[in-house]
């Protein structure tokens, strides 16, 4: 690790003055192999996997302060289809942090936002995710896999997205579980601000699908993860 911090002390200003958007980890490897063996490659690949999974999640976490450059409009929460941002890759962080702050709100704001909101959450947590068209998504919402490499071939798990107030029934669970097999996803996901009803939980069980439900207590835990720390209220009512 010390050889790695080392390795990126030189590196990244050579890189930064010739505008080298990527590092070549050549070099930190062949030292690594002199000093320590195969064993050492061997940690070293294993701290570089860790360091590019940190890299890929968002850079607006909990180690930084944000210097907002434009003003994000509290009605296209509610209003705007537009998942358009500087401040996050699926939806604005201010929104995340009003939310933090006035979670009844959840079932109000756009059905888009709320897919961005389901996405940005997996996006935040290290995954790689596509979300779909819209209004001709076919009833996918997002797709979400484990690996940057994988996503050329099956997504390890199909979301469909409910803003409803009414309990989803099981249709919709039937017809995730066709989306499941038709492309060979590894499980299904519901994210709803309501919950389940008893028939949609009945037919996974019974059934056995690879199906799971984010409700509306879930999503409150997921927007306090994302949350900037310390933050308050501070978009305009």
């Amino acid at each position: 690790m010390t050889s790695f911090i080392t390795f990126l002390e030189r590196t990244v200003p050579k890189n930064i003055a010739s505008k080298q958007k990527s590092i070549n980890p050549v070099p930190y490897i062949k030292k690594t192999k002199k000093k320590f063996g195969l064993t050492g490659v061997k940690m070293a690949l294993e701290i570089m996997e860790g360091f590019n999974a940190d890299l890929h999640k968002s850079p607006w976490g909990q180690i930084r302060n944000i210097y907002w450059v434009d003003i994000a409009q509290l009605k296209d929460l509610f209003k705007s289809e537009s998942l358009e941002t500087l401040c996050g890759k699926f939806i604005d962080q201010r929104y995340i942090d009003f939310l933090s702050h006035n979670f009844d709100s959840i079932g109000d704001i756009n059905w888009r936002k709320f897919e961005g909101l389901t996405c940005e959450f997996f996006e935040k947590q290290g995954y790689y995710v596509e979300i779909g068209d819209g209004r001709d998504d076919d009833g996918i919402d997002a797709r979400v896999w484990l690996k940057e490499n994988d996503m050329s071939g099956p997504p390890t798990i199909i979301i469909q997205c409910k803003r409803h107030k009414a309990k989803i029934e099981k249709m919709v669970v039937k017809s995730l579980w066709a989306d499941i097999q038709e492309y060979k996803a590894e499980s299904g996901l519901i994210v709803t601000t309501s919950l389940l009803s008893p028939g949609a939980e009945k037919v996974c069980t019974a059934r056995n699908y690879p199906i799971t439900q984010a409700n509306r207590e879930t999503l409150e835990r997921w927007i306090n993860v994302m949350r900037s720390p310390y933050k308050g209220v501070f978009l305009a009512e």
